[in-house]
């Protein structure tokens, strides 16, 4: 599945409006350079993009590679049509497991703006999941926080949001195409 297209409020729909009861709503299942091919389309844009390809190759260095994000925020947002603004960070949370030999100190003290201030270091708003271990009960009710939360707008309309693999497969792709997009502005 790609993206889908924005619909006339300027949001990612959260259903698909033909097939309501279908599977395909959010959050879509989309790779790393679907959501660079979509959504990178200014240099503000762009500039987001490259904090989160940078966030989430920092993220694999450190061996979180197995695992997803959820993808929302202004970011998913066509903000430049409706509030005549670019979007200011891309909003992320990752559900992951956290590698079996991961020294956890290690890894903060490596790289601390993963933890502690993704925003400024990456234009992320970024929150974890440990998926490791987990309860059920727990996996349910970090999806449907985590999905209540997303699934509007402050306002209250409905909105969709996107999800990627953690896997690295595609972020080599989705760093290429970034890097054509900002030359091509």
């Amino acid at each position: 599945m790609t993206v889908p297209e924005w619909n006339a409020a300027g949001l990612l729909p959260p259903y698909d409006v033909d097939s309501p009861v279908s599977r395909q709503r959010s959050p879509y299942v989309v790779t790393v350079a679907d959501i660079i091919a979509k959504l990178s389309t200014t240099p503000q844009r762009c500039a987001i993009a490259d904090g989160f390809l940078r966030y989430r190759a920092d993220l694999h260095a450190l061996g979180f590679t197995s695992g997803f994000q959820w993808v929302d925020g202004s970011f998913c947002t066509d903000l430049e049509t409706l509030e005549g603004r670019a979007p200011g960070d891309i909003d992320l949370v990752t559900f992951l497991d956290t590698p079996p030999d991961l020294d956890h100190e290690a890894a903060f003290v490596a790289k601390p703006e993963l933890f502690l201030q993704p925003r400024e270091a990456y234009s992320c708003d970024a929150y974890f999941v440990e998926l490791n271990g987990a309860t059920p009960e727990y996996l349910i009710a970090n999806s449907a926080y985590w999905s209540s939360v997303w699934g509007h707008t402050r306002s209250g309309t409905w909105k969709g949001f996107l999800q990627v693999s953690l896997d690295p497969e595609f972020d080599g792709l989705a760093r290429d195409m970034l890097q054509a997009a900002e030359v091509a502005q």
